[in-house]
């Protein structure tokens, strides 16, 4: 196809079906729908996932060291079945994550009147943390996956604000193991349409990168770089210690690449990093949600912890740090997070963020 001609198809096509950009919508109002299960099912918790605790911290112990599941003490899960239809919350907040030792410690953190809904194969944990409403769910692995959870929350839950917290593979040479990087801008980095779209844009959106919310993540970025200060202040073993030439953690505000694929071989992080040079670090699910939030209009966050090099090591270094790490992290920076925020759902006494390196 000639040139010209193909230059005025995509211009026909995209004049067609662009969505326009359009801002942030009323505040979600509304009833939560229910989901009826069978008499008599028990509550399970999360996949994976243990709900003891170690006397030594506030984190949940790996689930392999307990025998049996047990809840946490005075926690009494609530199956909507049992719970008359109640109005959604003004303000509520979602926490996804893609794996469950990412968000084990916030499920506990919920307290003692845990109610949990299942839509789409998927358990929404529904309460309070720190004094505000918010829901917990595990999203799954991958972009649809994420995808269809972020459209759940708004669409079942009206949630008002998302934040996706979990795990990432650095390919930027300032990040390091144990940093924390909080996304300025989130990429597909396996999306290509072309010829009749550009390489990263989103066909009938127009756009190639999305912007999470600023204030949202300014809070983040500020609540990450105290929780690691402090964990550099305890001292002992950092998950940093994995890396040659160790330092002490930081935080980050850049770039987030998105892609179907767990980045393991040394030559695949240098050709993403090569395509797009500002990218800090490579995960699964961030920019699928970016987009369903933008298309909704609802703010939200990603913050992604450096777990390995997405080198031949990746695997190894991921499944240690997921163990160990994960959720300490989680819950050290959202726990910060959620009680810093007034009764209007907005951040406060929020510190300055380090700038990137």
């Amino acid at each position: 196809m000639p040139a010209s001609s193909h230059a005025s198809s995509k211009e026909k096509l995209v004049a067609s079906s662009t969505v326009q950009p359009k801002t942030l919508p009323p505040k979600h109002s509304g009833e939560t729908s229910r989901v009826e299960r069978p008499n008599g099912r028990k509550v399970k918790a999360m996949a994976g996932m243990s709900t003891k605790t170690d006397d030594s911290n506030d984190y949940a112990a790996p689930a392999a060291a307990v025998k049996k599941t047990k809840r946490p003490q005075g926690c009494h899960m609530i199956f909507t079945d049992n719970v008359p239809k109640q109005q959604a919350p003004a303000e509520r907040l979602a926490i996804m994550a893609a794996m469950p030792k990412e968000l084990e410690g916030l499920v506990l953190a919920m307290g003692p009147s845990i109610s949990v809904q299942t839509v789409a194969m998927r358990d929404f944990y529904l309460g309070n943390i720190a004094g505000r409403p918010c829901v917990v769910v595990l999203s799954r692995i991958g972009k649809a996956a994420a995808a269809a959870t972020t459209a759940i929350l708004i669409e079942t839950f009206k949630v008002t604000e998302i934040v996706f917290a979990g795990l990432a593979g650095g390919i930027h040479r300032s990040v390091q193991i144990g940093d924390i990087v909080v996304a300025s801008s989130l990429i597909q980095h396996d999306l290509d349409a072309r010829p009749l779209f550009d390489r990263y844009e989103v066909p009938m959106l127009g756009l190639a990168q999305f912007a999470p919310d600023p204030a949202l993540s300014r809070a983040l970025a500020g609540h990450a770089e105290a929780y690691l200060k402090e964990l550099s202040a305890q001292g002992g073993p950092a998950p940093s210690a994995l890396a040659a030439g160790a330092r002490h953690p930081r935080a980050h505000l850049g770039l987030v690449a998105t892609g179907d694929i767990f980045v393991s071989d040394p030559a695949c992080g240098a050709e993403i990093q090569g395509r797009l040079p500002e990218a800090l670090c490579v995960e699964m699910e961030g920019a699928a949600m970016a987009q369903v939030c933008y298309e909704f209009g609802v703010p939200y966050a990603v913050m992604r912890v450096v777990s390995d090099h997405a080198n031949q090591h990746a695997k190894d270094h991921f499944a240690h740090f997921l163990e160990q790490w994960a959720g300490r992290y989680t819950c050290g920076v959202l726990l910060k997070f959620m009680a810093s925020r007034d009764q209007s759902g907005a951040s406060r006494s929020i510190p300055e963020p380090a700038q990137p390196a």
